[in-house]
């Protein structure tokens, strides 16, 4: 898991809400070729800061995993690459708008091999014969 921050780091960002909305994926191919859409966050987060004049995204609230439900077994591992442009947005009041948008990234490989990224995080590999990792931050 890592913070994330918005700035600028001066002024206030009292009574700012933040969420991740839905998007497709940008690229999506090989075993990850049917990995469908991203889902928007249920609910808008509030100001989660702890960080004067930054608001911190509650990356707590976002983990990633390649989970399919057909795969049991190493050997159904093959290549593939899907990535999600997702747009962050904020709410104040009834104003909604778009804050940027940040790229999840998704790799699998031959023989269980699979990681996450996103944002400025580096990769998160795990194996799938690993029972005690997720593949998250």
């Amino acid at each position: 898991m890592s913070d994330m921050f918005i700035g600028p780091n001066f002024g206030s960002f009292l009574n700012v809400e933040f969420k991740e909305d839905s998007c497709n994926p940008g690229q999506a191919t090989g075993m990850l070729s049917t990995i469908g859409n991203h889902s928007a966050w249920g609910s808008w987060y509030p100001n989660l800061g702890g960080v004067t004049g930054k608001v911190d995204l509650p990356s707590d609230k976002d983990a990633a995993q390649i989970f399919i439900q057909q795969v049991t077994q190493v050997n159904q591992y093959y290549d593939g690459y899907a990535y999600f442009d997702i747009p962050w947005k904020y709410k104040v009041d009834a104003v909604i708008g778009n804050i940027t948008t940040v790229r999840m990234e998704f790799r699998c490989y031959t023989g269980g091999n699979h990681g996450v990224t996103k944002y400025s995080e580096s990769w998160h590999d795990v194996n799938h014969t690993d029972d005690t990792a997720t593949t998250g931050w």
